[in-house]
Formats: C-alpha cells, sequence, structure tokens
C-alpha cells in the first residue's frame, strides 16, 4: 500500500538469522529501494526462575542492544517464559545486550551487558513482599487514615488509604527497609524501619498520636528566590 512522506524503521528476521534493520526516508512521490543485510543468528535464551529455583511462567523478556542512542540496531526484542520457565530471543546478533525482566508478583530485575550468543541464562526473580497495616487512634479504636509508603526501592513515595476499620494491605512492596507513615486530621504515626521479606507480608499496628506542624520556605540558594510546588 501506500505510505505517507517520513522516516521509516524496516525490520526484517529469517530462520538462523538475526534481525536486520534499516532506516528509509520516504520522499512524495518516490520509490524507495534498501537492502537489508540479516546478520547470523546469536541467540539468547534460558530460564526464569524464583529464589527457590521455581520455574517462572509468564515472565516479559525484553533484550535490547546496548548501542548508541539512534542507532536502528538498538531496536529491542521481546518473548514470554513458558510454563517450564524457559524463553528464547532467536532474533539477536552478536553482540551486548541489556535485558529486562518483569513478571507479575515480582520485583522487577534489570541486567545490562549479557553477551550474545548465550544459551543457558539463569534470571533468578525476587517476589514482592506485602505490608499489613492496622491504623487505630490515640483510644485504640481503627481509624481511617492516609499513608504514605517509603523506603528502600520505592521512589516516589506511594500514596494510600487505611479505611474505616483501620486496615490497608501495602501489596507488591520491594525487599528491604520501609516506613509507612499515618495520618488522620492532626494525628500521626510513623512506623520506622520495617523490614520487608520476599513472599511475606509483614503486619504493623499504627497508633495515631497528635503530630507537630513542620513549617519553612523554600529558596533558590544562589537568590533567594522562592521555588513554587517544590516537593518535600
Amino acid at each position: 500500500g501506500s505510505l505517507a512522506a517520513g522516516t521509516y524503521l524496516v525490520a526484517a528476521t529469517a530462520r538462523n538469522f538475526g534481525r536486520g534493520v534499516a532506516r528509509i526516508d520516504l520522499m512524495p512521490g518516490a520509490t524507495t529501494v534498501t537492502t537489508l543485510v540479516l546478520p547470523p543468528s546469536a541467540p539468547l535464551s534460558g530460564h526464569v526462575v524464583d529464589a527457590q529455583g521455581r520455574p517462572v511462567a509468564g515472565a516479559r523478556v525484553i533484550a535490547v542492544p546496548e548501542a548508541p542512542a539512534g542507532n536502528p540496531s538498538a531496536l529491542g526484542f521481546a518473548t514470554e517464559s513458558g510454563l517450564d520457565g524457559a524463553f528464547a530471543l532467536p532474533e539477536a546478533s552478536v553482540g551486548h545486550y541489556r535485558l529486562a525482566v518483569r513478571a507479575r508478583g515480582f520485583e522487577p530485575l534489570e541486567r545490562r551487558d549479557v553477551v550474545a550468543p548465550a544459551w543457558d541464562l539463569r534470571i533468578a526473580l525476587v517476589a514482592w513482599g506485602g505490608i499489613d497495616v492496622r491504623v487505630v487512634g490515640p483510644d485504640g479504636a481503627p481509624r481511617a487514615a492516609s499513608l504514605l509508603l517509603a523506603g528502600s526501592g520505592i521512589w516516589p513515595a506511594r500514596a494510600d488509604r487505611a479505611a474505616s476499620d483501620g486496615r490497608a494491605l501495602l501489596a507488591e512492596v520491594p525487599q528491604g527497609v520501609s516506613e509507612p507513615p499515618a495520618r488522620a486530621d492532626d494525628l500521626v504515626a510513623v512506623a520506622e524501619g520495617i523490614e520487608v521479606e520476599p513472599q511475606k507480608t509483614t503486619t504493623v499496628l499504627l497508633t495515631l498520636a497528635v503530630g507537630w506542624t513542620l513549617a519553612g520556605r523554600v529558596a533558590d540558594r544562589t537568590n533567594g528566590a522562592p521555588i513554587v510546588s517544590a516537593r518535600l
């Protein structure tokens, strides 16, 4: 069919070959002829497993060449792991790649400088942890409250809310130390140094108490001019 004038990337693959990519500039009313050279295949394959070595099915595996920005060859390849955790990217060619792996229930993983070909890669994912929060007032009664989850590997901080029964389940929390402060009206509570472990839900009781107000001014250090909408 007809294509509008502009810049296009054309890709081709064939069995036992890597993917060839060419950048084409189409001019109005002109037909452009190009040649795609397919490099020899240098597959990336292996298995995605959890911390106990069990296969992780349905993991999304993306490989992107470690190439300068703007290089057509920097287009990536993607696949999903099978029931046995196995994955294969036969379109890869000789070179260095960055692998990004995502799977439901697990922390994202990125591995750099993976050299193709590689036939027995082992990608071990760490399962998310969780925090089961219970918020009570000074009288010990459950209270609805605003929550803010911060800590290791969490940026920006995540906002959540405890319901009227004071309960909230904070899911997909990375392994490490977390601090979920709570706030309701002029009452506050902070749980410091909560250790979150993979595949485990940590229970935390937050007891609200009267808090203090911290006021100040954000300004440019060089000239003292106020900075609007700064995030604290």
